[in-house]
């Protein structure tokens, strides 16, 4: 540290007797120590080293842990793809947004090993109580489980039966907590580490006041380092988003020292994209099977189902004629529907969220016809057209042909004997 920046610290320090607390600032982190020395506030920016180990939070509970031989994501998403593959990833459940497939391709090469709780797929499924050791790296998983978060039907968000997955990661220099979706629960008095990220955004997940219980639970066993909020600030989209405050506040109540990382994401909501119809077009005119066609994207990369009505007053009223489709065709047999000019199609495409509650997007295409009268009537008349034609043109027989060779036969036999005479 330069000796002009030495000197402001002392006059801070000598400043601040009078006050609660100590702020010691540099280029990338803030320190703020107060006056007893008990509790340490560092907004560490991007990235917090402790015990050889980097600590980076994408979003959500998305967290990147890595030394300078082994890689760890946690619940991987909006994954740049110019990252590093990993060498293990651990998906503590399969709500969004934890479970990415489109995230998990990003940082997967042929040596990756995918650490999953029973309702995804891995290479290893793994249920609370479980251990798996592996070259210069433990992974101890741990229950994470609600029963003070509900859902408005009365059941909570994550029921224990569910098997979630909290994960104790020890790299043998340090130990670090990475809670999953979770309530404070007595399981966390059992809990040994040294680094705690704990959810703080609320809803469906531990609010601020929440997290500050489970360290106090935490604490009952471990010599805990630092506490480090995160699962909050995706800008207010959403309702289970949280904001800094819930972080500030947990900064400010709980009793042990605390790490602010900044998100690397900026929170791009689980939408759909608006879909829109290829076929048929306003005026088309419809007979016997038609192919229906649109298009559709999902923001996440999830299956999508496609529900199909049809209304034959102009969109009065719906009738529904295929549900849960996958795609974005669809064979249409008209052939049982009556003829008419104001025909519409209406596509709702559905998608279930983390927390139960469905995505849909609908389009309603413009006005067609359907004319399967006029279609029958024209394949009748050419089917009756190609039967006279049939009827009344002479066909060569075997027989006339015979006829012909014996009186062609005969007059050459007379020809012969007129010359021979």
């Amino acid at each position: 540290m330069k000796k002009s920046h030495t000197k402001m610290i002392i006059v801070l320090i000598a400043i601040s007797t009078t006050l609660s607390a100590i702020t010691i600032s540099s280029t990338n982190h803030i320190f703020m120590i107060n006056t007893n020395n008990e509790k340490i506030i560092i907004d560490s920016g991007e990235n917090f080293q402790y015990g050889g180990v980097t600590i980076r939070w994408y979003l959500s509970e998305a967290v990147k842990l890595n030394t300078s031989e082994l890689i760890v994501y946690i619940d991987p998403i909006e994954i740049h793809v110019h990252e590093e593959p990993a060498d293990f990833i651990i998906v503590t459940h399969d709500h969004a947004p934890h479970y990415s497939p489109y995230d998990i391709e990003k940082v997967t090469d042929e040596n990756t090993i995918l650490i999953s709780s029973p309702q995804t797929l891995g290479d290893y499924i793994v249920t609370p109580g479980d251990t798996l050791s592996f070259d210069g790296i433990d992974f101890e998983f741990v229950p994470a489980y609600n029963v003070h978060r509900f859902r408005p039907n009365g059941e909570p968000y994550h029921p224990q039966e569910d098997d979630g997955l909290g994960v104790i990661v020890d790299f043998g220099s340090v130990r670090i907590y990475i809670a999953g979706d979770t309530g404070p629960i007595p399981e966390m008095g059992d809990i040994e580490t040294d680094i705690a990220l704990l959810p703080v955004g609320g809803l469906s997940i531990m609010n601020a006041t929440d997290a500050v219980k489970a360290v106090e639970l935490i604490k009952n066993s471990s010599d805990l380092k630092y506490g480090i909020p995160f699962h909050y600030g995706y800008n207010g989209i959403t309702d289970n988003a949280g904001s800094i405050v819930d972080a500030y506040t947990f900064r400010d109540l709980v009793n042990c020292s605390v790490v602010m990382l900044d998100s690397l994401e900026i929170w791009h909501p689980h939408k759909l994209s608006k879909p829109e119809f290829l076929s048929p077009n306003p005026g088309d005119q419809l007979s016997s099977i038609a192919t229906i066609r649109w298009n559709l994207s999902d923001s996440w990369k999830h299956d999508l189902f496609c529900h199909l009505d049809y209304s034959n007053d102009s969109g009065l009223t719906w009738i529904r004629f295929a549900a849960n489709e996958i795609g974005t065709t669809y064979d249409w047999n008209t052939s049982a529907l009556q003829d008419g000019m104001h025909y519409k199609i209406k596509v709702t495409i559905v998608c279930v969220e983390e927390v139960g509650a469905f995505l849909t997007e609908e389009i309603i295409s413009g006005e067609f016809s359907i004319n399967n009268t006029h279609s029958q009537l024209t394949e009748t008349k050419q089917m009756t057209s190609s039967s006279l034609s049939n009827e009344t043109s002479p066909q060569p027989t075997t027989g006339f042909s015979l006829v012909c060779l014996i009186l062609m036969y005969t007059l050459l036999v007379a020809l012969q004997g007129k010359k021979t005479q």
